[in-house]
C-alpha cells in the first residue's frame, strides 16, 4: 500500500506545481517517501513531517492518502484472495512494540494536571535491537506493597510536555520495551512516565512522574552506493530536520582503529549523498552515513548506515621490462628490471617460446594464462624482487635454462584473480667464440671456414691490420657478413676481394638478435700472413729454341726466392720435382753463366722486362716455372702461370707463336 500512496503523492505534487499551488523543491521525494511509509494519516500528524513552508499542504496530502486507502479497501473487498496475498507481502508487525504490555489505553490514565514537578531525571537508554529500538530504564523506587506502571509515550520532532500529547507505545511493569515502528521523522522522543499505586488501576489514576527522556535519531533512508569508473557515488534521502550527514570512509586493507578512517566532504551537508573521487583502485572500503540532528543546545548522532564497496581496478601492463645479460656463454645470467604499476603485483614468466598473440589485449582470469596465453604456471619465476616499494623493481641472477638458445620474459600484472599481460622481451643466449677457424688460400681468393655456433643468426667478419685487438677492430663496420643458409650453400665465406697482400688479422664474431637489437658474441681471430703474387710470362725466340722469362710482381720486394724452369714431356709439371730442370741464364749474357736456377736480386713492379732466358733446344712437351721455397714459406708466395698454350714447346718452336 505504501507504494501506491507514494505514487499518488508524487502525482499530486506534480499537479500542484503545475497549478502554481506549490513551488518546486519545497516538498522533496524524501518527505513524501517518509509520509507514505509512516502510519500518520491525520492532517496534524502529516503537518509535523513537512517543512515550515509546506505545512499548509498537509490537509491536501491527508486527503490523497485517504483516497488511496479507501480505493484499496474497495479492491480488497471485491477480491479477498488478492487482499490476503497483498497482506502477506507488505504486512506490518502485529504490534509496534515488544514486551510484557498491560492492557491499558490512554483513556485509562488520568489527565496530567501539573500538580507535581513531573520529572525524575532518570537515564533512559535507546539501543538498536530486533529491527527496532530497545528502550530500557532504571526501576522507580517505591515503598513495599505499591506497584509502578510505566507509561511509555513518543513524539516526533519535539518532546511531549505531558503524556497525553505523545503517542502511547505501551504500558508495562517491566523496565524495558522495544519500539518496532519505522522512522517517520529525523528525531523521535521517547518518554517514560511512571504511575505509582496499590494496584494497576489505582496507579493509572495517580499523577505521573516523568522518569526520563531518550532521543532516537533516524538514519539516512534508501542508501545506495555505486561506482562510476573508480569514483564512488553515494545517494540517500534524509528526514526533515537533519542538519548534516557525516560521511566516513574506512579502508579495509588492514588498517586498524581510526588509522584508515577518513571523513569525506566535512564542509558540506551531504543531505543527498556524496561523491568520492579519492578512493584507490582495487581497495575495499566501508562507507558509513551518520545523521546530525540538533537537539536542545547540542547535536545528536544517528546510528550509522553502512555499506562495503570494492573499488574496481584497471590493471596496468608493464611495458618497460628490460633484460641485462651477463656471464660467459656456458653459464649466462640475467637481471630483469621494470617499473611497478600503480595497482597489483607483477610476476615474470620465462618461456622458450613467446606467449600466444593477442593475450595482452585485455584483462584475463588468472587461469586463462596457461590455457589461452601460453604461459604455464611452472614458467613463473620465483626469484625475489627488490625495490617493489620504490617502484623500480629488480629481479637479479636469473639463470639460463640448459639447451635454450632463446628465452621470452613476459611480465604479468595480477590482482585477485585478474591478470594483465605486459610487453614480452626476448633474450638470446650469449654466443661463444667461433671455433675451428681455417683460412684457405686459393691464390686468386681466400675462403674462411669454421664450425657454425649454435644460436647464431649470422657471422660478421672484420678485417684489420695485423695485431690489432678485437675491441678496436669491432668498433669499425663489419666488412663481411654471412647467414647460415648461405654458409652451408657456399661451403664457407668467400672473400669477394683478395685480402691485403702484406697480411692482416681476420676477426670473426657470431651475431644474434633480441627484440630487433644486434647482440655480438665473443670474437675469434685468425691471422693472415699475406701472399706475394708474381705473374710470369715466357716468350719464344730463335725459332723456338730459346725462351725468355719475364717476372711481374704484385708489389716490390727486397730479395727474391730462387726459380726453376721444369720440363715434362707428358704433362704440365705439377711441382719442381715433376720433370727435368732446364738450363737458364741472365738475359743479355749470350748464354754465359748457365745454371738450373736463377734468383733475381729484387722484384720490382715497374720493371716488367725480360730478365732470364732458357735453352729448350731438343725439348718436346711442357715447361713450367716454380719458386724453390721452404715448406714454411710456400703459403705466402704464389707464382701465377701464363696461358697454358705458352708453356708448350717442341724442338723447333713454342706452340702458339709470339705473345701478345
Amino acid at each position: 500500500m505504501s507504494g501506491q500512496v507514494l505514487e499518488a503523492l508524487l502525482q499530486w505534487r506534480t499537479g500542484a506545481i503545475a497549478e502554481d499551488q506549490l513551488q518546486i523543491g519545497v516538498i522533496k521525494d524524501a518527505h513524501l517517501t517518509q509520509i507514505a511509509r509512516s502510519n500518520r494519516r491525520t492532517t496534524s500528524e502529516i503537518e509535523s513531517m513537512l517543512p515550515r513552508t509546506a505545512k499548509p499542504m498537509a490537509g491536501h496530502i491527508a486527503n490523497v492518502i485517504a483516497g488511496v486507502e479507501e480505493s484499496g479497501s474497495d479492491r480488497d473487498a471485491a477480491n479477498p484472495a488478492q487482499a490476503s496475498q497483498s497482506a502477506e507481502v507488505v504486512s506490518a508487525p502485529a504490534s509496534p512494540t515488544i514486551g510484557n504490555m498491560l492492557d491499558l489505553t490512554s483513556d485509562d490514565f488520568c489527565e496530567f494536571d501539573y500538580s507535581t514537578d513531573g520529572s525524575n531525571d532518570a537515564k533512559l537508554h535507546a539501543k538498536r535491537s530486533q529491527g527496532g529500538y530497545r528502550i530500557a530504564w532504571e526501576p522507580f523506587q517505591v515503598a513495599g506493597g505499591q506497584v509502578v506502571v510505566y507509561r511509555v509515550v513518543s513524539s516526533e520532532e519535539h518532546a511531549a510536555y505531558k503524556p497525553e500529547v505523545g503517542e502511547l507505545l505501551g504500558s508495562t511493569m517491566e523496565t524495558s520495551l522495544t519500539d518496532l515502528r519505522p522512522p517517520s521523522s529525523a528525531l523521535r522522543f521517547v518518554q517514560v512516565w511512571c504511575h505509582v499505586g496499590r494496584t494497576v488501576a489505582d496507579a493509572a489514576s495517580e499523577q505521573p512522574i516523568l522518569l526520563g527522556t531518550a532521543q532516537i535519531i533516524s538514519p539516512v533512508v534508501d542508501l545506495a552506493i555505486s561506482e562510476d569508473e573508480g569514483t564512488i557515488i553515494g545517494r540517500w534521502d534524509t528526514w526533515p530536520g537533519v542538519k548534516v550527514v557525516r560521511v566516513m570512509r574506512t579502508s579495509l586493507s588492514g588498517a586498524l582503529g581510526s588509522a584508515g578512517q577518513v571523513r569525506l566532504h566535512p564542509d558540506d551537508d551531504n543531505l543527498g549523498g556524496f561523491v568520492d573521487s579519492t578512493a584507490e583502485r582495487g581497495q575495499r572500503y566501508l562507507y558509513r552515513a551518520i545523521c546530525e540532528v540538533p537537539v536542545g543546545s547540542g547535536t545528536e548522532l544517528s546510528p550509522p548506515v553502512e555499506e562495503v564497496v570494492q573499488v574496481s581496478v584497471i590493471l596496468s601492463p608493464v611495458l618497460d621490462l628490460s633484460v641485462d645479460t651477463y656471464g660467459d656463454a656456458d653459464e649466462p645470467r640475467f637481471d630483469l628490471q621494470w617499473s611497478s604499476p600503480p595497482v597489483g603485483k607483477v610476476v615474470i614468466y620465462r618461456t622458450e617460446t613467446g606467449p600466444k598473440p593477442g593475450v595482452e589485449e585485455s584483462v584475463l582470469a588468472e587461469g586463462a594464462l596457461e590455457a589461452s596465453g601460453g604461459l604455464p604456471t611452472d614458467a613463473r619465476l620465483i626469484h625475489p624482487i627488490k625495490g617493489a616499494q620504490t617502484g623500480n623493481c629488480v629481479m637479479a641472477e636469473v639463470s639460463w635454462p640448459r639447451g635454450w638458445t632463446r628465452a621470452y620474459f613476459t611480465p604479468v600484472t595480477t590482482l585477485d584473480n585478474a591478470v594483465q599481460v605486459g610487453k614480452t622481451v626476448t633474450a638470446t643466449r650469449p654466443l661463444g667464440a667461433v671455433r675451428h677457424l681455417r683460412l684457405v688460400e686459393r691464390c686468386a681468393e681466400q675462403l674462411l671456414t669454421f664450425a657454425w655456433p649454435e644460436g647464431a643468426a649470422a657471422i660478421e667478419v672484420h678485417v684489420s691490420s695485423r695485431g690489432m685487438d678485437s675491441a678496436n677492430a669491432l668498433a669499425q663496420p663489419a666488412g663481411h657478413e654471412i647467414s647460415r643458409s648461405r654458409y652451408e650453400r657456399d661451403g664457407g665465406l668467400h672473400f669477394p676481394s683478395q685480402l691485403p697482400a702484406n697480411g692482416c688479422s681476420v676477426h670473426v664474431v657470431p651475431v644474434s638478435y633480441t627484440a630487433g637489437n644486434k647482440v655480438l658474441g665473443a670474437p675469434s681471430v685468425v691471422d693472415y700472413p699475406g701472399l706475394l703474387r708474381v705473374q710470369y710470362d715466357v716468350i719464344a725466340r730463335s725459332a723456338g729454341l730459346v725462351l725468355d722469362i719475364a717476372l711481374a710482381p704484385e708489389r716490390d720486394t727486397h730479395g727474391s726466392p730462387p726459380f726453376i724452369l721444369v720440363y715434362n714431356a707428358n704433362r704440365l709439371p705439377l711441382s719442381s720435382m715433376d720433370g727435368t730442370a732446364v738450363d737458364v741464364w741472365a738475359a743479355g749474357t749470350d748464354g754465359r753463366g748457365r745454371g738450373k736456377q736463377f734468383q733475381p736480386v729484387q722484384l720490382n713492379r715497374a720493371d716488367r722486362g725480360v730478365t732470364w732466358s732458357a735453352d729448350v733446344r731438343g725439348l718436346y712437351g711442357y715447361v713450367r716455372l716454380f719458386a724453390d721455397l721452404l715448406p714454411t714459406h710456400r703459403s705466402t708466395f704464389a707464382l701465377i702461370d701464363p696461358a697454358v698454350e705458352k708453356l708448350w714447346v717442341d724442338g723447333r718452336e713454342i706452340a702458339g707463336g709470339q705473345t701478345g
